[in-house]
């Protein structure tokens, strides 16, 4: 954590909450869908093994399909890679 930052504060004084798994999910998603559609050569991958959902394409021509496997992670934990399995 950066010295000074809100967050560190936040830490020191165990205020400090991290996002839940929905949470992420949503903010996710809130990027992707406010992306514009006729994008072209812009390769989007969260196939790292800490992320909740591994979504790898071309972001103008996959977006509504991220956006469809986003939502199914939203509304179905299942759907989710599992926490012992993010590699955290």
């Amino acid at each position: 954590m950066t010295p000074g930052s809100e967050i560190l504060a936040q830490h020191r004084e165990n205020k400090f909450q991290p996002c839940t798994a929905t949470r992420v999910l949503e903010e996710l998603y809130t990027l992707i869908d406010n992306t514009a559609d006729d994008l072209t050569d812009c390769i989007f991958n969260t196939n790292h093994a800490s992320n909740y959902l591994s979504l790898k394409g071309e972001l103008g021509r996959d977006k509504k399909e991220f956006l469809q496997r986003i939502e199914a992670g939203i509304k179905d934990p299942r759907v989710r890679r599992p926490e012992y399995m993010r590699g955290l």
